[in-house]
């Protein structure tokens, strides 16, 4: 039976299925261990211990070999929500601006900003908000207009690139002020998108 196949790259050794095999990422012998996940853990533990660490040519290493670098882990947190997590701009610039990472909820409803919000990392925070950010593919009421429906998803965007609350509670807070309060669709027609998010998050 033949060995499996190694790719040697600039921090670890990468078996062909995307792994490290067993002994050969020293760095991440201790963490591997510490996790419980043995020594070959799979590429997207291996993507976020990359980014939370501020390994940046681990991670160039692994884009270089055709790895997805939005990839989740069993908590749908990617590399993005960890780099911003740790307050590492150099990684987070790296991932959307050449790897072309999006803002992407994880298991909990939380955006790799809301990591950076907690985390006391504003000036990550800052760069994160200006990155286009639309949750697509939401169920809103039924019989909604179509330009409400857009009106509603962008406001629901811009609600959660504030960092502050997870998507479940701002799901249900846009629901209740675009369908129970009672305001007239003059008011949806007359306001902008950024002024009815500011109005969401103060009431």
């Amino acid at each position: 039976m033949s060995s499996p196949r190694v790719r040697k790259g600039a921090n670890c050794r990468l078996l062909s299925n995307g792994s490290p095999p067993p002994g050969t990422c020293d760095k991440w012998q201790t963490r591997c261990e510490s996790y419980n996940v043995g020594t070959t853990p799979n590429v997207a533990w291996l993507l976020c211990t990359a980014a939370y660490s501020g390994d940046i040519n681990c991670l160039k290493d692994l884009h270089s070999k055709g790895h997805d670098l939005n990839v989740g882990d069993y908590d749908q947190r990617t590399a993005l929500h960890l780099a911003a997590a740790a307050g590492h701009l150099d990684i987070v610039k790296y991932l959307v601006e050449e790897v072309g990472c999006k803002l992407q909820r994880d298991r909990h409803g939380g955006l790799p900003i809301h990591d950076a919000e907690s985390q006391g990392h504003e000036i990550v925070k800052e760069y994160l908000q200006t990155v286009e950010f639309e949750e697509k593919g939401v169920s809103w009421m039924a019989g909604t207009p179509e330009w409400k429906t857009a009106l509603m998803n962008k406001v629901l965007g811009l609600v959660m690139k504030e960092g502050v609350f997870l998507f479940e509670l701002v799901y249900n807070e846009v629901v209740y002020f675009f369908g129970s309060l009672g305001l007239d669709d003059w008011y949806f027609q007359h306001y902008t998108p950024a002024q009815v998010s500011k109005h969401i998050l103060s009431y």
